[in-house]
């Protein structure tokens, strides 16, 4: 009873930490940074650019039809002030600026303002114009919800829709890179989980067996990238295709381990003995643990000397890939063992010894001759 209520405390735990890492996941993929060689010229003159000129923090917001005059300039500009206080430091346009130039004590013309600002805040025909819309450190940590912030506020106060918006900038380049991430994992995971899927059931031909090696995959690839905003680090280009490593550095894993308890059940079908789920625990370990460790040790080799790169992106994949291999290791010759002795007590009797024993015993002898 005991190790049930310690099992149940620990699934707890691990939804909690995952879904809190996933929830402050962030990207970084428009960040030049992890792409700049360490102790390079290019590298220094990008950050004496960034000391000297500062951050490109504006997000500028533009329709078809944003003129000079418009009302809708003015109302999104006072709503962003007002209601977005939090991502936003404030809001240039052209009438705010040609309003304080033309008033005292400048009081430059109207048009001689206007042809100042042409190419700048005005475009090229002398009425387009845009909203500047600075965001301030919250903001730029969380260019997601700002920028969502502003898509909101134009379509309440203005009556535009996010087709309607045209949006440019560092931040929006931020924003639609979290977005095309985050829809990369997705859609990178699902073919890896389609074709797992389909050599899980090759393999095993058995649903509960299945379905078991695609929940520690996918156990493996969720907290191998929840360890990424826990550790401090945002997702780039690289790290958004960790989890699906990971997720089938597991599953073939795992596909090994439930083989190896199947044999050892069949085993004891033979013989007419009965094992308890510890003994049958301890047993799998003890066949599984040498070729585990070393598909565990050659895979976290490969991904640890990425680690001696000069580039921060490829530094930062070697690490967590390496990290992630190693909880790879824990699923398969901890918790795998345990949960095939307790589980899935009576699958060996409905599995074949060798599904693929007729169809590729021409194949496999070939490959074993050469």
């Amino acid at each position: 009873m005991r190790g049930y209520f310690l099992a149940t405390l620990g699934l707890v735990a691990w939804v909690i930490f995952v879904a809190i890492g996933l929830s402050r996941a962030e990207t970084n993929i428009e960040d030049f940074f992890p792409w700049l060689p360490d102790d390079t010229p290019a590298r220094h003159n990008y950050i004496g650019f960034i000391e000297q000129f500062g951050a490109d923090d504006t997000l500028i917001v533009s329709w078809e039809g944003c003129r000079l005059g418009d009302p809708r300039i003015d109302r999104l500009a006072d709503a962003l002030v007002s209601n977005s206080a939090e991502w936003v430091r404030g809001v240039t346009t052209a009438e705010s600026i040609i309003a304080r130039l033309t008033a005292p004590p400048s009081h430059w013309a109207r048009k001689a303002v206007e042809e100042r600002l042409q190419n700048l805040l005005i475009g090229p025909d002398g009425q387009t114009t845009a909203l500047f819309v600075h965001l301030n450190e919250a903001g730029m940590r969380d260019r997601r919800r700002s920028v969502a912030r502003v898509i909101d506020e134009a379509a309440r106060c203005c009556g535009l829709s996010r087709a309607e918006l045209r949006l440019g900038g560092h931040p929006y380049v931020g924003y639609y890179s979290a977005l095309q991430t985050r829809n990369s994992i997705v859609w990178l995971s699902i073919p890896v989980a389609i074709v797992s899927t389909l050599l899980a059931w090759l393999c095993l031909r058995k649903r509960r067996l299945m379905f078991l090696t695609l929940a520690c995959g996918g156990a493996a690839a969720l907290t191998s990238l929840a360890l990424v905003p826990w550790a401090g680090y945002r997702v780039n280009g690289l790290l958004s295709a960790l989890p699906s490593l990971i997720f089938v550095i597991t599953t073939s894993g795992v596909i090994h381990i439930v083989n190896y308890s199947l044999t050892l059940r069949r085993r004891d079908l033979k013989l007419g003995r009965t094992t308890s789920p510890a003994s049958h625990a301890a047993e799998v370990r003890r066949l599984a643990w040498r070729a585990c460790l070393l598909s565990s040790v050659s895979t976290a080799l490969g991904t640890a000397s990425l680690i001696w790169s000069e580039f921060p992106a490829i530094r930062d994949f070697g690490v967590f890939a390496t990290i992630s291999v190693g909880l790879t290791l824990v699923i398969h010759l901890g918790l795998l063992p345990l949960t095939l002795g307790r589980v899935f007590p009576d699958d060996a009797s409905t599995v074949s010894a060798n599904p693929f024993a007729t169809s590729f015993e021409g194949l496999f002898g070939l490959l074993v001759r050469h």
